[in-house]
């Protein structure tokens, strides 16, 4: 099927990066590609993470990596996080990262489109008396390709190689992940994997033993 769409100028598997999936050169399955980014983010908006339980799942056994993953996050505030991401899902949301933040105020639902369509991510804010009817506000984002998720990280990433700061905050100071951050990102989501193999809660004593 992919060859015959290929042959009608229909590459899905340049324009979707759908290679990974069948690929071990990929180096990881969708969990591996996504959740260090999630995990430095609730790193960044909640604080450390104390311990990750995780299930993966492989259902299409020509796939390289696994095709499911669902993993539970207890951070040092008390909340707890609950991240899934699968390439099973036909259609929408296929592609969509969709989340939900829910705090003592408001709850904040995001969603970020697939990146290789270059659109920029949705927010929309939901005062409590709003969340049962689901009636909320669009928070306002800056339009433009060069706002766009995909182009402001791949921009940052080349930035941070050449030592250049493109995020700063509002006091001029730097505002970004450092190598410390990243590596912290990746060895929870090694232990994720290892919480999956081992089928028991991985904690933060269990770091620096993988």
């Amino acid at each position: 099927m992919l060859d015959i769409l290929k042959n009608r100028g229909i590459d899905l598997e340049k324009k979707y990066g759908t290679w990974r999936y069948f690929d071990k050169r990929a180096g990881g399955g969708d969990f591996f590609d996504h959740a260090p980014h999630y995990i430095d983010l609730m790193r960044f908006f909640f604080g450390e993470v104390e311990s990750i339980y995780c299930v993966t799942r492989r259902f299409i056994e020509s796939r390289a990596h696994e095709d499911l993953a669902s993993a539970i996050l207890t951070l040092s505030n008390g909340s707890v996080a609950v991240f899934e991401k699968s390439t099973l899902v036909m259609g929408r949301p296929n592609g969509f990262e969709i989340g939900y933040i829910y705090g003592e105020k408001a709850k904040l639902a995001f969603e970020a489109f697939q990146e290789y369509t270059h659109k920029p991510m949705k927010l929309k804010l939901f005062k409590p008396i709003n969340i049962i009817p689901n009636i909320y506000t669009p928070m306002r984002i800056a339009r433009g390709r060069k706002n766009t998720l995909y182009y402001r990280q791949m921009k940052h990433f080349i930035d941070r190689i050449a030592g250049d700061e493109s995020i700063l905050t509002d006091d001029g100071g730097e505002w970004s992940a450092d190598i410390d951050d990243a590596a912290l990102a990746v060895l929870w989501t090694l232990a994720g994997y290892k919480s999956a193999k081992e089928g028991r809660e991985i904690g933060r004593d269990e770091l620096g033993k993988l």
